[in-house]
């Protein structure tokens, strides 16, 4: 994925340090996903690594940018999902109770907000930034969609994840913005 607000095109590259697999998931494999942040100079015509993170939960799977003003990054994993960005505070919203199982977001000294009540498995979802405060999720195996209102503290901080439910859809294997107001959702079954 690339971010947005740089004047260079800047990649995020997410990764593991060690290959792992779910089927034997031993102490050395959790925490060892990481982000690379890297400009790409097309001047030098060489990368630059700006920021990173490191020691992140092993099931992240997506990166998705966000836009300005507020930037950075959410990184999505099965049951919780991290705001993170280059000059400012990060945190970890866990959204069922199978995220405290897993010691990575206490690790990583990260402000904690728990929403396990929610009860939302965010496997197989399928996100789209749909203004610079609003996403939109469609959540498998259902289809539920959901918004994430993103809750600023500051102009550009985020303090806070809400979430709410506006309507039971066709799975969505994938989905593009439109508008600020209106989304396409492609999905195998049903209507498109």
């Amino acid at each position: 994925a690339f971010l947005h607000g740089y004047h260079q095109p800047t990649a995020v590259i997410l990764g593991q340090a060690k290959p792992g697999w779910g089927g034997c998931l031993s102490e050395s494999n959790k925490g060892n996903s990481s982000i690379l942040v890297v400009v790409l100079d097309l001047t030098e015509k060489a990368p630059h690594l700006i920021w990173s993170y490191h020691r992140l939960p092993h099931d992240i799977f997506r990166v998705v940018p966000l836009m300005k003003p507020i930037g950075g990054l959410l990184a999505l994993s099965n049951n919780a999902l991290v705001y993170m960005k280059e000059h400012g505070p990060s945190f970890c919203q866990t959204l069922n109770a199978a995220a405290g199982k897993g010691e990575e977001f206490t690790q990583q000294g990260l402000p904690l907000k728990d929403e396990t009540k929610l009860d939302i498995l965010l496997s197989g979802c399928v996100p789209v930034v749909l203004s610079p405060t609003v996403l939109l999720f469609s959540v498998q195996p259902a289809g539920r969609l959901y918004f994430a209102h993103l809750v600023l503290s500051s102009r550009e901080t985020v303090s806070d994840i809400i979430w709410t439910s506006p309507a039971l859809a066709a799975p969505a294997w994938d989905m593009c913005s439109v508008s600020e107001e209106f989304a396409f959702l492609a999905a195998a079954s049903g209507g498109s």
